[in-house]
């Protein structure tokens, strides 16, 4: 294997890590709200404070690469959330696992930049495509393929494995030398709640979504150079407020059906979107430029999570005040498939066919 795709195989690793420590907590959250005896707006911290811990730490990657030394620092953050992995799951109030998220989210937030930049400044022109088809894999099949694993973990055990499990995950990343979260969440606790559903049944859904996403990824990588970015965006996002549309609908535990259709087209939309918004937003930095690129991008996914998250969160509570909690899902839902639709707008500034290729 050559420098740079052992550099890459490492990035991805680490990248792999950090997504599936932000998601996979996600379907443990009813049973953390029950055992610490608060409220569904507050267990949403769980997944806050690690994305606000991202959003501090990447706007200083780079300043403490270039000062420490990209491998050095890549070296102590994943220290750095391995202790933090072992003290999530150790947490004796709720306090106390909020703090650890946030000393993880930190971590990570260091970790994912420094990667990508080194990564990213070694592929050139339409290589870079293909890594960025690669990263958004990792991106895309790790949340969607984690809470499967923790809802096995939570069934048959207790939420803390949830944390622990990902130790050994760490460990091998030490022997190697050298809008969808926001809906997610809700849908969780809609699934669980309100369904009845189990968290292993719950997460099994999230299968479908890594399916679509893995095959949309496979077209978007090919496609890119030959349709263009506006094209592809379009096609994604359509399909992503599509399937959430389809969430409204839900009713019963039987609309199983419904639940795949909508799961397989938020994979496929979001798979399509967010490998070609990274690939468009990277494509034209190199050297010093990168890491600021990287740092850019990275410090806007972030935030898109935390204030998706927060903001239907947000709307749920206020309009659980005067609805049904049914209703109120349903309504939330169908006011994120329109928000989804919002960057449709803007899609004029981008060229239909990419110049590189054309």
């Amino acid at each position: 294997m050559t420098y740079r795709y052992r550099v890459a195989t490492i990035f991805l690793m680490g990248f792999f890590i950090d997504c599936i420590n932000l998601f996979m907590p996600t379907v443990a959250l009813p049973r953390i709200a029950a055992e610490f005896a608060i409220g569904n707006a507050s267990s949403a911290w769980v997944g806050n404070a690690y994305m606000l811990g991202l959003t501090l730490a990447v706007p200083v990657s780079t300043w403490l690469a270039n000062r420490w030394g990209a491998r050095r620092l890549l070296s102590a953050a994943m220290l750095a959330f391995s202790v933090a992995v072992w003290g999530c799951g150790e947490a004796q109030s709720f306090a106390a696992l909020i703090t650890w998220r946030l000393v993880q989210g930190m971590a990570g937030g260091l970790l994912i930049p420094v990667g990508q930049a080194l990564t990213f400044e070694l592929f050139q022109g339409p290589e870079r495509a293909r890594v960025s088809t690669l990263v958004m894999a990792v991106a895309l099949l790790a949340p969607a393929l984690s809470p499967t694993l923790g809802g096995l973990i939570v069934d048959h055990g207790r939420w803390p494995w949830v944390f622990h499990s990902n130790i050994p995950l760490t460990l091998v990343y030490h022997a190697i030398p050298g809008v969808f979260t926001g809906v997610n969440l809700l849908n969780i606790f809609y699934l669980q709640d309100v369904l009845q559903l189990s968290a292993q049944a719950t997460g099994l859904f999230m299968l479908l979504y890594a399916a679509g996403a893995f095959a949309a990824m496979l077209l978007a990588g090919r496609l890119y150079n030959r349709v263009g970015a506006a094209r592809l965006l379009l096609l994604g996002m359509l399909m992503h407020s599509l399937g959430i549309c389809l969430l409204v609908m839900v009713e019963t535990p039987a609309d199983n059906a419904l639940l795949m259709a909508a799961y397989g087209l938020m994979g496929i939309g979001g798979g399509i979107g967010a490998n070609t918004a990274q690939t468009t937003a990277l494509l034209d930095f190199g050297g010093e430029r990168m890491q600021q690129a990287s740092v850019l991008w990275n410090l806007n996914r972030q935030m898109a999570f935390s204030v998706g998250a927060a903001l239907l969160l947000m709307i749920f509570n206020l309009l659980l005040a005067g609805l049904s909690t049914p209703d109120a899902y349903h309504l939330t839902f169908s006011l994120a498939a329109l928000l989804g639709l919002a960057p449709l707008m803007t899609l004029h500034t981008l060229p239909p066919e990419n110049p590189r290729h054309a």
